[in-house]
């Protein structure tokens, strides 16, 4: 079962989540997300404003005006359509992509035992 949630958070509650401290994108025209079943997707409008269209097999099609300070909350499968009137900067927490942090990881690792190997 999907869930979407679009809110304001005051500054305040914003800076207690730790939002200002999450990676940003800056993002243009339209582009599409899909969310699993088991996954959160967060993301938080900074600046500039859009649209999102979101549909879930049990939700239906909704459409929500993206403005700065907007928090966008989507847990289990849902399909994302976003659409920037004009430059939108997204913030979202850097936890969704462990994934390519632990390739990164891993890589670094790797290459340090290199190095530490080639030195003996």
């Amino acid at each position: 079962m999907a869930e979407v949630s679009v809110t304001n958070p005051s500054p305040g509650d914003a800076a207690d989540m730790g939002i200002r401290d999450w990676p940003q994108q800056q993002k243009e025209g339209t582009w599409n997300e899909e969310a699993s079943e088991d996954q959160t997707l967060v993301r938080y409008i900074l600046d500039g404003t859009g649209f999102l269209d979101t549909e879930a097999d049990d939700l239906g099609q909704k459409s929500y005006k993206l403005t700065p300070g907007t928090l966008v909350e989507i847990t289990g499968q849902a399909s994302l359509n976003w659409k920037a009137n004009d430059k939108l900067i997204v913030l979202s927490p850097g936890f969704e992509e462990v994934g390519k942090f632990l390739g990164v990881l891993v890589g670094l690792v790797i290459t340090c035992g290199v190095l530490v190997g080639s030195t003996l």
